[in-house]
């Protein structure tokens, strides 16, 4: 996961840690999930589990920028045991549902889902750019609030060589709307009520 490549290294020279960044599936090198199946939203913390018990840890640090560092709120209060701190940057609170969620935006999820599962199997093969159009096309994406520099270092796991040039690794289907809803404010605060661990948020 190159994402964090710049900040690792003073991290190792301060402190004597064992540092593993993980792409959750879809996302960078890691596997996308088969056509039919779904990218569930609390899949994601089964994966982080996963990894730490396989690493045989009992205790653990998280670092994640944006929706990463979501899934560490929210890791960190259901599993208040084994998380003794949570960096956050760039989110200060995980992502909830303002408004009481109803039957439109699950049915339009669905119906999204099963287009884009026809698109893949109609288009198994991906754009190819150039190293030049990617990065262009990565800047322009995200409204011009990455720079050039940045974008090399995120196409490391954003992007993989293939003849001709390179395409995208990112699973298309992520962008799509959950069709589990998000947790309401009060629910939220709820189950941020059992974070025990230290909190840092860094405003990026």
């Amino acid at each position: 996961c190159g994402s964090f490549d710049p900040l690792i290294p003073y991290l190792m020279a301060e402190l004597n840690l064992h540092i593993v960044a993980m792409d959750e599936p879809g996302c960078g090198f890691s596997s996308h999930k088969p056509v039919g199946s779904d990218y569930e939203r609390w899949g994601t913390l089964r994966d982080m589990k996963r990894v730490i018990q396989f690493m045989g840890w009992k205790k653990v640090t998280l670092l994640g920028h944006s929706q990463g560092a979501h899934y560490s709120f929210i890791f960190a209060a259901t599993y208040p045991e084994i998380v003794e701190r949570v960096i956050s940057i760039d989110m200060v609170k995980p992502l909830t549902l303002k408004i009481k969620p109803n039957v439109k935006p699950v049915r339009d999820a669905i119906e999204t889902r099963l287009k884009y599962d026809i698109k893949i199997i109609d288009d198994s093969s991906p754009p190819v750019y150039s190293e030049d159009e990617a990065a262009n096309k990565w800047i322009e994406s995200s409204g011009n609030s990455v720079n050039e520099r940045s974008v090399k270092i995120l196409l490391k796991r954003g992007s993989k060589k293939v003849n001709g040039g390179v395409i995208f690794t990112r699973d298309i289907r992520l962008k799509l709307r959950g069709i589990d809803p998000l947790p309401s404010n009060e629910v939220m605060l709820q189950m941020l009520s059992n974070i025990r661990c230290d909190l840092l948020v860094i405003d990026a």
